[in-house]
């Protein structure tokens, strides 16, 4: 679930509503970071697949996915980051207590 989910059900104010829009837009300003794990995905699975696996390769493309997956979460810890000076102790509290949501993956 996105920032905007996890906070439409929140009772924002029109400031903080426009301060989360801001935020999204130039978070998006910023590149996808979900298309690099998706670009070493690919790469994984071709050194996978390869006529003659090359472990040199498959460990290259280990390391690189490794990589995309810590990039997004340092994405999206920084975004929470930012979300959370926009929420008061309140609405941080009511996210704190929802159930988690469980990823699709």
């Amino acid at each position: 679930m996105g920032i905007l989910g996890m906070v439409h059900d929140l009772d924002l104010t029109d400031a903080q509503k426009q301060q989360i829009h801001a935020l999204m837009e130039e978070q998006r300003k910023g590149g996808e970071p979900g298309a690099q794990i998706r670009a070493a995905e690919q790469k994984l699975h071709a050194a996978l697949l390869a006529e003659t696996p090359d472990l040199q390769a498959i460990e290259a493309a280990k390391a690189a996915l490794n990589a995309a997956h810590a990039a997004e979460l340092d994405h999206q810890v920084d975004l929470m980051q930012k979300v959370a000076q926009i929420l008061t102790s309140v609405q941080r509290s009511q996210l704190l207590n929802r159930e988690p949501s469980r990823s699709p993956r």
